[in-house]
């Protein structure tokens, strides 16, 4: 069993930093912005390491961060984790208040890092393996984590990775779960709606909030907007938790951005129709104009073969920037997908062209 780390911090640009050092360490993770997501995340998950951030907001659309609300967040991950977890704290205010470190380190983290993290010496990459180790095992296993509600083991629960968003006339479903219905004013159907268009290579835009607001007829302006998708994002990780035993993380389905929001990548939209589900192909594969390494490519997958860009490296004893511009080419084009889990992955044709069933769960990536 790898490494798993929580990750909360309310600034794009560090989160984004920080998750490529995780990734170059081979660790999973999961992101929260805020004190509300990092709660939402602790009470489902296992963690072996927290990175923890101490100026950010309660809430997702919070204009103001405080310290304190870290410092919170810090006492809450102790007592829910009896202090056995490795706790960072990542922070810009080591400099200027030295003695914020000494109070941290005496509510119980391991280490303090700085930001802007170094690019040698103490690197956070050093922080958190110095943190992991002589663990002979991550800190919390599938059934050893003990939760704030009633002290008893928590299931084992599968990682989403992703799965199929599919509209009915009256309600959503992803996974096959119903997660929404359109009871009420049917705001939050018409975010998705908005969410769900996409560019000309196949990527799902981003919407700004501002924008949303006229697509949901949000009286109140981007304060309903902000809880419409807080509400969503709810609705999904219970649910799917729920009936499925999938471990959903906030942001694994509606992500967000300085851009705006956007459905995540490995998310497959389709629209039901007469009792059937029918796939959203805004750019279908072309009958012409692939390359015969590309078209080899779609008949190893045909024939149910696992491949990986290694594969045709081997095969045409081409380049790695050529393999993953084929392999690109198809993705962006709906004609193969990419699933993320088991490590290191592979790639694979979507469900049968055409009408498919709901329900399925797999991860896609594009590559």
């Amino acid at each position: 069993m790898g490494y798993r780390a929580l990750v909360v911090d309310d600034s794009f640009q560090i989160l984004a930093t920080v998750s490529a050092i995780l990734d170059s360490l081979g660790h999973e993770y999961d992101l929260a912005d805020c004190q509300e997501a990092a709660r939402d995340l602790l009470a489902r998950n296992q963690y072996s390491y927290f990175l923890l951030d101490l100026e950010i907001p309660v809430h997702p659309g919070d204009v103001n961060p405080r310290i304190q609300n870290g410092k919170n967040l810090m006492a809450e991950i102790q007592k829910w984790c009896r202090g056995k977890v490795p706790v960072i704290v990542m922070t810009s205010h080591g400099a200027d208040t030295p003695d914020l470190a000494i109070e941290m380190m005496k509510l119980g983290a391991v280490d303090y890092v700085t930001k802007p993290f170094r690019a040698e010496g103490n690197t956070l990459d050093k922080a958190i393996l110095d943190a992991l180790h002589g663990l002979s095992r991550p800190p919390w296993g599938p059934l050893d984590h003990v939760g704030p509600a009633n002290g008893r083991p928590r299931r084992h629960c599968t990682p989403f990775t992703g799965g199929e968003l599919v509209f009915y006339k009256t309600h959503v479903q992803l996974c096959g779960v119903t997660i929404i219905t359109d009871a009420g004013f049917g705001q939050s159907m018409k975010l998705l709606e908005g969410l769900r268009d996409k560019d000309r290579a196949g990527r799902f835009l981003s919407r700004r909030g501002e924008d949303l607001v006229a697509a949901i007829e949000a009286d109140n302006g981007i304060n309903t907007v902000t809880s419409c998708v807080s509400h969503l994002r709810r609705n999904i990780t219970a649910r799917l938790l729920e009936h499925k035993g999938v471990r959903c993380g906030l942001y694994d389905v509606i992500d967000h951005n300085e851009q705006g929001y956007f459905l995540r990548g490995w998310i497959v939209v389709r629209t039901a129709a007469d009792g059937c589900v029918q796939r959203d192909r805004p750019n279908p594969l072309p009958e012409t104009g692939l390359n015969e390494r590309q078209k080899w490519i779609l008949k190893q997958l045909g024939e149910g073969v696992h491949l990986d860009r290694r594969m045709l490296q081997k095969q045409f004893s081409i380049s790695e920037k050529t393999a993953k511009r084929d392999l690109r080419e198809l993705v962006e084009q709906g004609a193969i997908g990419f699933v993320r889990s088991p490590r290191p992955g592979h790639y694979r044709l979507p469900s049968s062209a055409g009408l498919v069933t709901p329900g399925s769960c797999c991860g896609w990536e594009t590559a």
